[in-house]
């Protein structure tokens, strides 16, 4: 318990020193509400840039690692999710853990949990799931940055657990398939 009430304390201190305006604290709230209330990933990419849009009036992109291969954009404020393969994007910058800014975009890796992270499927970087692109970021400030890589943060943890979900429901419904087999035979 004091462990547990020393990181609560911590948290609260934190906070304080991110000083998020209600703007950005409303849109943490809502990627929150948001990413438990639909259960695909997909909604979930749909969701990371809609908010950044909705509350911020600033287009976003989103590129993910798929079945280890390297990173391709998956959705867009834009245009949505991205499933044809003649709009098939890499990121124009070299993935790393560290965000950066190229071309008057803002880009920030979403990492996933480490300690979860052999539990996922390879991804294409480490522990590096995706990034997350903001565009027209000539006017963020050093705290709008901060903001958007502690929101990338908050991606990374809705992503790691939408896929551990469906992973162990697959696995689930395997089982129950296989017992029926036995079962039946």
């Amino acid at each position: 318990m004091c462990f547990i009430e020393k990181r609560v304390h911590h948290k609260i201190d934190d906070y304080h020193v991110y000083d998020f305006t209600n703007v950005q604290e409303a849109a943490l709230r809502a990627f929150f509400d948001l990413s438990q209330e639909f259960e695909s990933i997909e909604d979930i990419y749909r969701i990371c840039v809609i908010i950044i849009k909705s509350f911020f009036d600033l287009e976003a992109m989103l590129y993910m690692g798929l079945n280890g291969d390297s990173m391709r954009l998956v959705c867009t404020s834009q245009d949505g999710l991205i499933t044809t393969p003649d709009k098939v994007l890499t990121p124009p910058i070299m993935v790393t853990s560290e965000a950066k800014e190229f071309k008057n975009s803002y880009f920030v890796p979403i990492l996933g949990n480490k300690v979860l992270a052999e539990k996922l499927p390879s991804t294409c970087c480490g522990e590096i799931l995706g990034i997350l692109q903001v565009k027209n970021s000539a006017n963020l400030s050093e705290k709008d940055k901060f903001f958007f890589q502690k929101f990338a943060n908050r991606i990374g943890y809705a992503l790691h657990n939408k896929t551990l979900m469906w992973k162990n429901i697959n696995h689930l419904k395997f089982i129950r398939s296989l017992v029926r087999d036995i079962e039946h035979n």
